[in-house]
């Protein structure tokens, strides 16, 4: 028998599926180059990563976009895992992190309508939306003021008094920034 053919025959020594040893042996294999032994890992966790995500983000094809994004996060981070903890744990942070900037980022996206503007009764909702008079109009355009006003409160005093006197009309705009803002 040539060695090929005694190392197919020999006894593999086999971990227990959820065995933490064979997370850091395929790991370490993701550490140096073998991206299947990244999708075994996939295929192992993918469904508890998604139940996870599902916690979180309520749509089951945004919580699969977020499950996705996650494990691209965990193999691009692959070569920093030091097993301190087990891979699920480390894993499971990243999952968790991921779905709640999300959801960060989801908060911060304007609604989106799709409003068919040839039919009238709709086309009655888009003229109330445009219309700063609304109640929501007025919600919104005060938060977008207190926006503003905490991030001039946030900048150096000498930005503050120019802005504040730009703003009172105290001061000009040179010529080359006001044709910028036309």
């Amino acid at each position: 028998m040539g060695s090929t053919e005694k190392h197919l025959t020999e006894p593999v020594a086999r971990q227990p599926a959820g065995s933490g040893a064979s997370d850091l042996a395929l790991i370490k294999r993701v550490q140096q180059g073998d991206k299947s032994a990244f999708d075994l890992l996939v295929i192992k966790y993918q469904h508890k990563i998604l139940k996870l995500i599902m916690r979180y983000v309520r749509d089951s094809s945004e919580a699969m976009d977020v499950a996705q994004e996650a494990f691209l996060k965990a193999y691009r981070a692959a070569p920093s895992f030091r097993g301190d903890s087990a891979f699920y744990t480390w894993l499971y942070r990243i999952a968790i992190n991921t779905a709640k900037n999300h959801l960060v980022a989801a908060s911060r996206r304007p609604a989106h309508y799709n409003l068919d503007t040839q039919d009238p009764e709709q086309a009655e909702v888009l003229t109330d939306l445009r219309d700063l008079d609304t109640p929501e109009g007025l919600a919104q355009s005060e938060e977008i003021r207190e926006a503003v006003n905490r991030a001039i409160r946030e900048l150096p005093e000498e930005l503050r008094t120019a802005i504040r006197a730009a703003a009172a009309g105290r001061v000009q705009l040179a010529p080359e920034a006001a044709a910028r803002t036309t």
